[in-house]
């Protein structure tokens, strides 16, 4: 299902990533809008899609995507409450009436409020082993804060979900308890006392955004 259009402008050749957040792609200096370490996707020689930048920029472009296993993998976070907007809209996973965005909750800012009961937290998936979805490539106490706050909502009388975009190709999702033990922990307790999981497999072609199916937790 066709979820949205975004367009790339040009496609390179990655060079090498300076920080966090700043990278080259063949003489172009890029925004990287994704904090995570994304090591699979983001070395030299591997393909990617750039957007051109406006405005009051210090650079012009932004990383949009990187190819992998012959597939573009959407590596802007920019782009995720977007595409979660989107499948709510669709009724993915289910329809809401009401959707409030960026409500601060406790000590975090939560993506969205739906129909005033539900908080939803929404993460996007880049990183998968042997066709297994894992979140996060790299510790994440932004993360982990995300999922204290979720199961706080739960002792509140919300409801609480967190939604995984999953951006590469994979069967299941399952928390990355190598690289982060202590989301691994917080996540399954949260499962415990009732918070609910989706992951949602996206695919982009350097044209449009897909969603294509709901995939399960790994066991």
């Amino acid at each position: 299902m066709k979820l949205m259009k975004l367009k790339a402008d040009k496609k390179e050749m990655f060079e090498k990533r300076i920080n966090k957040f700043l990278g080259i792609a063949g003489e172009k200096q890029v925004h990287i809008h994704d904090s995570g370490r994304l090591e699979r996707l983001l070395y030299k020689g591997n393909e990617v899609l750039l957007k051109r930048a406006y405005g009051k920029r210090k650079t012009k472009w932004d990383l949009l995507a990187a190819m992998y296993k012959n597939k573009w993998v959407l590596t802007n976070s920019f782009f995720h409450s977007r595409i979660a907007e989107k499948l709510i809209e669709a009724g993915i996973p289910f329809k809401a009436s009401k959707i409030d965005k960026e409500i601060k909750y406790g000590e975090s800012r939560i993506d969205f409020l739906l129909d005033k009961k539900i908080l939803m937290e929404v993460k996007g998936c880049t990183f998968e082993e042997n066709g297994e979805a894992m979140f996060p490539d790299a510790p994440t106490a932004r993360g982990r804060r995300h999922l204290m706050e979720l199961m706080n909502a739960l002792q509140n009388g919300y409801e609480a979900i967190i939604l995984f975009l999953i951006f590469v190709p994979s069967h299941c999702f399952k928390p990355n308890e190598i690289i982060d033990k202590k989301f691994a922990e917080i996540f399954y307790r949260g499962l415990s006392e009732g918070m609910k999981v989706y992951s949602a497999l996206i695919e982009y072609d350097g044209e449009w955004i897909y969603y294509k199916k709901m995939i399960p937790l790994c066991l």
